[in-house]
């Protein structure tokens, strides 16, 4: 005869058994009465938000939704602020866009710009800079164009730095300044960027200051420039006006303008290293904003993010001043720098163009020396030197 085989019990009825409590029918529910038509408005919500919750936990953390309210809250706004940050870091990256450049003759991923700040007049271009970004070489380099550059304004004598103004200033000033210096040096420039001084105090102030140091005394007094500069050599950290007096100094230095460019390279580098450290990263936005409204440049901002982005990741950054010399070099009483032509083609030529061919004597038009005397670039005479 077969056993009549016993209903499967769970295991809580098991436990209660072998623990020697009798297992208990719980007493049958009473039907629930039908609410009113407002208590059903209200368990509708209910639903509502239970349903919600539920699609909430398909993509929280495994347990999340059994933490506190405060955990909970915690969590759904740090994921939100993940999504946010996703989608803005998506609408960047795909703003960033390299300059358009023509592509016949070049080396791929190889830009030049050029880099000047004004006077405190705002009328001469007293620090220029012309910059190249090897993006596929991950390598960057800076050279100091020296403001009394030796060039011929309709067969006369005249500086670099007065090429802004002469131009009309702003837009057209620059376009006139790269077009001398595409001339100059024989290759192409892609972009440009002029800050003011004001400016640079400003970024100087919003990045909380930048370490530096400071390698001589500096004093000067200047009222009709309204200049006055008071620094003491050493480390420490400049604000904005002291940023600004000591990329202005140069009475003190040896080689007068060359002492002036080597300090606002090493400037340059230190207010670069200050960007990248944390505190400094937070404080970019700022910076990039104050840039925004008050650079002047040819170049889009998604121009300008891709090369700031290729310059943070730069495994090498060079720094170069434009072969010549100033000593003793006197045109109707002015002193001008003249320009090494040979080793000024063979810096451009190693560290600078874009070119795919090398850039010769026959491709510039700048004024050189050569032994004691001033020449064309094809060695054409046009003054002696004492």
């Amino acid at each position: 005869m077969k056993r009549k085989r016993e209903p499967e019990r769970d295991a809580e009825s098991v436990w209660r058994e072998l623990a020697g409590q009798e297992e208990q029918t719980p007493a049958p529910e009473p039907e629930p009465e039908t609410p009113p038509h407002s208590e059903r408005l209200t368990m509708a919500g209910a639903r509502v938000k239970r349903a919600r919750s539920r699609g909430l936990r398909a993509w929280l953390p495994a347990g999340a939704w059994r933490m506190t309210g405060l955990q909970k809250g915690l969590v759904v706004l740090l994921a939100a602020l993940a999504l946010l940050l996703a989608l803005l870091l998506t609408l960047a990256l795909t703003a960033l866009r390299p300059p358009k450049v023509e592509s016949n003759g070049r080396v791929a991923g190889k830009y030049v710009f050029l880099l000047a700040g004004t006077d405190q007049d705002g009328v001469r271009t007293d620090t220029m800079m012309l910059c190249t970004v090897d993006a596929a070489k991950q390598t960057a380099a800076v050279m100091s164009l020296p403001r009394d550059t030796l060039l011929l304004s309709d067969g006369s004598p005249a500086k670099l730095n007065a090429v802004y103004a002469r131009g009309g200033m702003g837009q057209e000033g620059m376009q006139a300044l790269c077009s001398q210096v595409e001339r100059m040096l024989g290759l192409p420039i892609d972009g440009y960027c002029l800050l003011s001084l004001e400016t640079a105090a400003r970024a100087v102030d919003l990045l909380g200051g930048v370490e530096f140091d400071v390698p001589v005394d500096m004093q000067y007094d200047d009222p009709w420039q309204d200049l006055h500069i008071d620094l003491k050599a050493g480390r420490q950290k400049l604000n904005g006006q002291q940023a600004v007096q000591l990329l202005r100094y140069r009475s003190g230095y040896y080689n007068a303008d060359l002492g002036r460019v080597a300090v606002q390279q090493a400037f340059v580098k230190a207010m670069a290293k200050q960007c990248l450290r944390p505190s400094g990263l937070l404080k970019l936005g700022g910076v990039l904003r104050l840039l925004s409204n008050d650079l002047v440049t040819n170049l889009s901002m998604g121009n300008l993010g891709y090369l700031g982005l290729k310059l943070l990741r730069m495994d090498e950054l060079r720094t170069d001043t434009m072969p010549g010399s100033a000593d003793g070099v006197y045109l109707d009483g002015q002193n001008y720098y003249v320009i090494y032509g040979l080793d000024t083609l063979a810096l451009l030529n190693e560290a600078y163009s874009p070119l795919q061919s090398e850039i010769t004597l026959a491709d510039v038009e700048m004024m050189r020396l050569s032994g004691q005397a001033i020449v064309y670039a094809d060695g054409t005479y046009y003054a002696s030197v004492p």
